[in-house]
């Protein structure tokens, strides 16, 4: 994770291709785009769903070429613009949320498993 966070530090921007026709990305989960935003970058992404939740904080579409031309000469604009919302956005990312959803996860299981035994 530290090596992740001083490349992405040291990055303008960040580019994360996918196809979302592909079956086996259906399930392409935030990380990339977060980790891409949290560190300061401009994320040019694929239109894959998880992405798609995060558009006010990234640029997203299949014509990455287009993207990527059009993020240049905005730099500034973007940086400073996504600077201003990407709180609001990364809130249910926070590394807190998230150890609080997987003990919630971890307790249920185990409190299934206990039932399970002693029934």
């Amino acid at each position: 994770p530290r090596q992740l966070e001083d490349l992405l530090g040291s990055a303008h921007m960040t580019w994360l291709p996918s196809n979302p026709n592909l079956p086996l990305k259906a399930g392409i989960s935030h990380n990339r785009l977060i980790d891409s935003s949290r560190s300061g970058c401009i994320p040019i992404a694929s239109s894959m769903h998880s992405y798609l939740e995060l558009q006010k904080i990234a640029l997203v579409g299949s014509d990455h070429g287009k993207l990527i031309n059009q993020a240049i000469p905005q730099y500034s604009r973007l940086i400073e613009k996504y600077e201003n919302i990407r709180c609001k956005y990364m809130e249910r990312f926070s590394p807190q949320v998230n150890l609080l959803k997987r003990n919630k996860v971890l307790a249920q299981l185990l409190d299934s498993a206990y039932k399970q035994k002693h029934l």
